[in-house]
């Protein structure tokens, strides 16, 4: 004897073995996405606005807006949690990490291997290369 065609299918939830077998039996299969919330919309096809939602920024403790347009764009891409920190805040961590963790860079003073004018240089230059002020490394870089 066959098993029916339900007893087939591996069970990852209710809803995805009933699917299947109501398509079995010739029935409208469930949709798995059914279950998300159907987008607020009214009648004539517009979006109904959500409206602008106060939050409190975990970094300065500052309240600031996570307005209609935000609220899109963090559904758009996906995202599912709401910001925690305000603009000012999120422009500030986001530029501390692309300069390796924020501050001033450390120059150090040295003088140029060819004029031997002296400059700074966001390096520790070793002993073994020669280190070349801006004007001086421009007409190097040209020799190439």
């Amino acid at each position: 004897m066959v098993e029916p065609f339900s007893m087939l299918v591996p069970y990852l939830n209710g809803e995805v073995h009933r699917a299947f077998a109501a398509n079995v039996k010739g029935l409208q299969p469930q949709r798995l996405h059914e279950a998300r919330p159907k987008p607020n919309i009214k009648k004539g096809g517009a979006v109904n606005p959500v409206a602008d939602k106060n939050l409190t920024c975990r970094d300065c403790g500052k309240t600031f807006a996570f307005t209609e347009g935000e609220q899109e764009f963090y559904k758009s891409r996906g995202l599912m949690n709401e910001p925690q920190r305000c603009p000012d805040c999120r422009s500030a961590k986001r530029q501390e990490r692309s300069r390796g963790g924020g501050g001033p860079r450390e120059m150090f003073t040295v003088t140029c291997a060819q004029c031997g004018k002296e400059t700074q240089v966001p390096f520790q230059p070793k002993q073994d290369r020669p280190v070349y002020c801006s004007d001086c490394y421009s007409k190097q870089k040209a020799r190439r």
